[in-house]
């Protein structure tokens, strides 16, 4: 919830979605959000923040350091999680060609690679999803992208 007066005033609020009622409200948490495994989690740029819905404890995690080097960015909207895995498209604000994947538990960037898109126009990935042991890639030009364990 953000207040468009005030662009520091914003918070995630939990509602019970049969009554209504509202559960919890955590000011200064939001963004595009991700429940896992009891956690809301939300990534931006070099940031991975969730908070424990048994708990209300908040976790606040940055991966600069990891992200960095490799000259990446987790894109605010475009992040799926599967298996105390992040997998994620690159470019903080705007989306580009990287994808990567870091890990839950240490927070080390496991792999990331520049995806070959051939369009004449953004040359970027728009959207992210896990399904079956698939990595599935919706890129522009209208290609869909798999990547499979090996």
């Amino acid at each position: 919830m953000y207040d468009m007066k005030d662009s520091a005033n914003f918070g995630t609020v939990v509602i019970e979605a049969a009554s209504g009622e509202v559960l919890d409200f955590f000011q200064g948490f939001a963004g595009d959000l991700t429940l896992y495994q009891g956690k809301i989690v939300v990534a931006s740029r070099h940031q991975i923040r969730a908070i424990d819905l048994q708990t209300k404890k908040m976790e606040d995690h940055s991966v600069v350091n990891q992200l960095q080097e490799a000259g990446l960015e987790i894109h605010w909207r475009q992040f799926e999680i599967s298996d105390q895995k992040l997998f994620f498209i690159g470019g903080g604000a705007r989306m580009n060609n990287q994808i990567g994947i870091l890990d839950l538990d240490s927070f080390e960037l496991l792999w990331h690679a520049f995806v070959d898109i051939e369009d004449d126009v953004n040359h970027c990935m728009s959207a992210i999803n896990f399904c079956q042991d698939r990595l599935l890639l919706s890129c522009s030009g209208w290609v869909l992208k798999i990547f499979e364990r090996i």
